[in-house]
């Protein structure tokens, strides 16, 4: 859940720091919460950046979609699965980005 809570540039780093550290041909799996995600259209959440948003709380969180998620991993790892088609049993939101990516 760590890859939600940051601007831009950190997430970046974050993506960067888990290539760098990952063995030649490494995979990479994750699961992140969706741009279609009932918040990003919530009134009281303020827009920080681009799918970063900030809730009345002041907690700010990261909302993915394909296209951003592989602006993120497109230069750090060969693309295995990247889609829209994750689903969890904790929310009705059938539309989670899953991606796997192998080391480049």
């Amino acid at each position: 859940m760590a890859l939600h809570y940051f601007d831009q540039e950190t997430t970046q780093r974050v993506f960067s720091e888990i290539g760098r550290v990952l063995k030649p041909n490494g995979i990479f799996a994750t699961l992140l919460n969706t741009v279609e995600d009932s918040e990003t259209s919530d009134p009281d959440f303020e827009r920080i950046e681009e799918d970063f948003l900030e809730n009345p709380a002041g907690i700010r969180k990261r909302y993915f979609s394909v296209s951003s998620m592989r602006d993120f991993t497109e230069d750090l790892f060969e693309e295995i699965i990247l889609d829209n088609q994750g689903k969890t049993y904790k929310d009705d939101i059938e539309t989670l980005i899953r991606f796997i990516g192998k080391k480049k």
